[in-house]
């Protein structure tokens, strides 16, 4: 029933026990290493119930193009998804409602063209961010790039002036996801 091929990645809420948030990729893999988009992805949370799991919201503003991980965290009280919107974009998600809480750019980056079948990352941008890290306060935000760690600050809605390089060796090139200890 998830409306957006192809699903992947599923996070529980931090709150509700019976709550998890399932991505929805719309993406392929070429044969080069090459990623090619097919159209905006989602977020959709879904309840465990008693012999059911409806869809019970889902986060699908047309321009979500979701390579890879959303990661929910607390800030304030709530619940708040971070996901990574391909190739320069920082989508903060209410969890509750599924609605956008807060956009952030990361670097200026030529739109996606569409006009084709798909828009191809090729190269990746070697800025694109493929980790989130949450504190477990929610008030950081880290993020790491094929090159270096960046720090977003929640309360100031703004990425830290330092950066930290990942010290990868000449003509490596590197992608993960990371987690703090107990997720």
């Amino acid at each position: 029933e998830v409306p957006v091929p192809v699903s992947a990645h599923m996070e529980f809420d931090l709150l509700d026990p019976s709550v998890f948030y399932v991505s929805g990729h719309n993406f392929s893999i070429n044969c080069q290493p090459n990623v090619i988009i097919e159209g905006g992805g989602a977020i959709i949370r879904m309840r465990i119930g008693d012999g059911e799991t409806p869809i019970t919201g889902i986060y699908r503003p047309g321009d979500l193009y979701r390579v890879s991980q959303h990661v929910p965290f607390l800030y304030e009280g709530r619940t708040i998804i971070a996901v990574t919107n391909t190739p320069n974009k920082l989508d903060l998600v209410d969890g509750a409602t599924m609605r956008l809480w807060r956009r952030e750019e990361l670097f200026p980056y030529e739109p996606l063209d569409f006009s084709l079948t798909g828009s191809c990352l090729s190269p990746t941008p070697s800025k694109a961010f493929f980790s989130i890290n949450p504190s477990r306060d929610g008030r950081y935000i880290v993020m790491e790039s094929s090159e270096n760690f960046h720090i977003y600050d929640t309360d100031h809605a703004r990425f830290v002036d330092t950066t930290m390089s990942r010290c990868m060796p000449p003509g490596a090139y590197g992608t993960g996801h990371t987690r703090i200890v107990g997720r």
